[in-house]
């Protein structure tokens, strides 16, 4: 015969016990890959560039990476004890980004299957892979800078890389200046130069 004293014993457990699964299946996520998304690059943008462009800006949330390969960059992210590593690869108009691996994130490459308390109650499915919450959200962020970032990079860099021209072929028409002041070069000589660098 089970006394109220049992009763409370047992329904205190499975409490628990629910308590325990609940934070069990809260701690474990779907592995959102992110699909092909817009970097906005503007048009004429080589590869390469474009993977600076988004290493740059990756590299802002603390995701740091190399090329992996023409259109792919390897990208990690260590927070505390907990590591994630993502393939960004990417092409002249959009980005995407895959699991690649993790360390202490819950990883699992299967379904999780699970009842609450009682036995007729109705199976909850999570699908694999799985891991923890946090790395959704971390490549969720990554994807946004990756996206509103890259094209504003791109720009300011070609915009650094005119200015750098403009001071080069100034400092070039000065030094022809001098050698024509010292009769190196002829007038038409000199004209001919400049007009060669301002043509550049």
């Amino acid at each position: 015969m089970i006394t109220s004293r049992t009763s409370l014993v047992i329904l205190a457990f499975m409490t628990m016990v629910g308590l325990l699964a609940s934070r069990a299946f809260g701690a474990s996520a779907t592995i959102q890959n992110i699909p092909p998304t817009a970097h906005n690059a503007p048009a004429g943008s080589s590869l390469e560039d474009i993977g600076r462009a988004i290493m740059q800006a990756a590299g802002e949330r603390q995701w740091y990476g190399a090329p992996n390969a023409p259109g792919s960059i390897v990208a990690s992210t260590n927070v505390r004890t907990h590591r994630a590593v993502v393939d960004i690869a990417f092409d002249a108009a959009n980005f995407w980004i895959n699991y690649r691996e993790s360390t202490n994130l819950n990883f699992s490459p299967k379904d999780l299957i699970m009842r609450g308390p009682g036995a007729a109650s109705k199976p909850i499915v999570k699908k694999g892979p799985r891991i923890h919450p946090n790395y959704n959200v971390w490549v969720r962020q990554l994807a946004d800078q990756v996206a509103g970032r890259t094209a504003v990079i791109l720009e300011a860099n070609r915009g650094q890389e005119s200015e750098g021209s403009v001071s080069l072929i100034a400092d070039e028409l000065e030094k022809l200046d001098r050698l024509r002041q010292r009769g190196v070069l002829t007038q038409d000589e000199f004209d001919e130069q400049k007009k060669k660098l301002l043509a550049r």
